[in-house]
């Protein structure tokens, strides 16, 4: 799991398995390509959303309960 706050780079190069990462993006980040969790304040509250295409993508399995608690992109 890889955290990206604020304009966080990391460097992806091969020894990171990016089909089997979680990548999160705070909700200052704007570097979102290889993120598949996406976190947001509304309403003072934190909320998440997913890119189901990376999702479908990767070698990561996400729990049908969670799934459902994400917002639309």
């Amino acid at each position: 799991m890889i955290y990206l706050n604020q304009d966080t780079q990391i460097p992806f190069d091969e020894a990171i398995d990016l089909s089997s990462t979680l990548i999160i993006s705070s909700p200052k980040n704007k570097n979102t390509e290889n993120s598949l969790l996406f976190l947001k304040i509304e309403n003072g509250k934190l909320v998440f959303s997913l890119d189901q295409t990376h999702l479908t993508h990767s070698l990561l399995e996400i729990n049908a309960a969670l799934l459902s608690l994400a917002r639309k992109r």
